[in-house]
């Protein structure tokens, strides 16, 4: 039964990755069955104690969401949403264990979502100019899948950076062949930005400025390819309307929040509105924030103390974890979250592993509040896997 474990590891993660776009509750079951094995593999290693800092933080939250007054009923909805994190060395330590199955299957992890990509692309495509114009006032374009489209954008950008580290290891045969696996990455990388979201697009250039500083010697790349490659960047942001109307939508964005404009309907100006409001609202909560159930409550007293000018119905909730994190548990809180992240980055730092692509996750959950969703909460142990998985360890 134990050579088992890691093909039945393998497979549900497939399932997860599958199934976060139609079915939560088979990703759920999937994610806690690999929690599970990892805790498993854990403890006959000897090295059940990585989980203490991450269960430490549960008891941290629970205890302020107690000193705050939340419902019982509402504390175990919210801590069981983060229990991914709380588990994280578990979710992520058979990365490395097991790479030599997951890699040489990795075709099967990313062809749900090439074929959600393809799909959405030709629904796109149907009418290019109405969906085009979404995209320029700040409107998502239809999706094949349940996931929201931010966290969407986010995990196909990590699933790239997924594949990436699998085509990079030339010790491990790969079903289908590298020629296919990079036909797919390429479908990929074109699919985010064609569905572009600033915030999938921006954690893909910034992970790929990263690999191309650490692995840039390795690719013997002549400089006439640079510069084709520079042009077709150029090219796709004049041709690709979704992504040519979503840099233009940025700028006017960016624009209305620098001029004093009406940022009503303006994605990053609601959101600039909103981390303003969070912050209000902190200061007058400082040291153990308000409470995950009065979220809501504190954000529309923080937009009424800042006499905003936006609808109600544009008041959006912080889209930031830290400043979510911040205003639903304090400063005591977000110091311990932020002592776990520290605790992951010096981990794989001492291992020599791709620690610096975590900065995409960090970078990321400043525009979206990425721990509050499921799809995001995915990703990001996936982004933590990869880095778990290009370790040194023996």
């Amino acid at each position: 039964m134990r050579e088992k474990i890691p093909h039945i590891w393998n497979v549900l993660w497939i399932a997860v990755l599958a199934g976060i776009n139609f079915s939560p509750a088979l990703a759920s079951i999937g994610f806690g069955i690999i929690a599970a094995i990892g805790i498993w593999q854990l403890f006959i290693d000897g090295k059940i104690i990585r989980l203490l800092p991450f269960i430490s933080l549960s008891l941290v939250l629970g205890v302020l969401e107690v000193i705050n007054n939340v419902d019982q009923s509402d504390i175990f909805k919210k801590l069981l949403l983060y229990l991914p994190w709380f588990l994280l060395p578990a979710m992520t330590y058979s990365f490395h264990a097991y790479k030599q199955y997951w890699k040489r299957n990795i075709v099967f992890w990313i062809l749900p979502t090439v074929w959600i990509i393809l799909a959405s692309i030709g629904y796109f495509i149907s009418d290019y100019k109405f969906y085009s114009q979404m995209v320029l006032e700040s409107k998502p374009i239809p999706l094949y899948s349940i996931v929201y489209h931010i966290e969407f954008s986010f995990l196909v950008t990590i699933q790239i950076f997924l594949l990436w580290v699998t085509l990079r290891d030339y010790s491990i045969p790969l079903f289908g062949g590298k020629k296919f696996l990079w036909v797919i990455w390429t479908i990929l990388v074109i699919g985010i930005h064609v569905l572009s979201t600033r915030t999938g697009v921006l954690a893909f250039w910034i992970g790929m400025f990263y690999i191309f500083i650490k692995q840039g010697k390795t690719f013997n790349i002549k400089p006439q390819f640079i510069i084709m490659g520079l042009v077709a960047v150029v090219s796709a942001a004049v041709i690709i309307p979704s992504l040519r109307n979503r840099i233009v939508n940025t700028w006017e964005d960016i624009s209305a929040v620098v001029s004093g404009d009406d940022l009503n309907h303006k994605s990053f100006g609601q959101r600039w509105e909103a981390w303003q409001a969070a912050s209000v609202s902190w200061s007058d909560n400082f040291i153990h924030g308000v409470g995950s159930s009065s979220l809501n409550e504190a954000m529309s007293e923080g937009f009424e103390k800042n006499n905003t000018d936006l609808n109600t119905t544009n008041q959006i909730t912080p889209h930031n974890q830290y400043l979510q994190w911040g205003l639903e548990f304090g400063i005591l809180g977000l110091l311990t979250w932020l002592v776990t992240i520290f605790i992951v980055f010096r981990n794989n730092i001492r291992e020599k592993s791709w620690s610096g692509l975590l900065v995409i996750g960090l970078i990321a959950i400043i525009f979206e509040s990425l721990f509050e969703r499921q799809a995001g909460m995915i990703a990001l142990v996936l982004l933590v896997g990869i880095v778990e998985s290009t370790s040194n360890k023996k």
